[in-house]
């Protein structure tokens, strides 16, 4: 299984996959904010590039606006 882990610190997925590069598939680190249309863009553009089509899209990622409850 090859994955794209995407996240705004690179270095958090990178982490992670080098404590799973004794595990079958691969883990890729991509740099990518949420927030930010031209990064997610940007990102899916270098996945398709570097890994091809996407099977699975999971979504664990979301933007927040803090305010009071008042």
């Amino acid at each position: 299984l090859i994955v794209a882990g995407l996240a705004r610190r690179r270095e958090k997925i990178e982490e992670l996959a080098e404590t799973l590069k004794n595990h079958p598939g691969k883990l890729h680190a991509v740099e990518c904010d949420v927030s930010q249309e031209e990064s997610v863009i940007s990102a899916f553009a270098w996945i398709k590039e570097n890994l091809g089509s996407i099977a699975v899209l999971v979504n664990n990622a979301g933007v927040t606006i803090e305010t009071s409850l008042s």
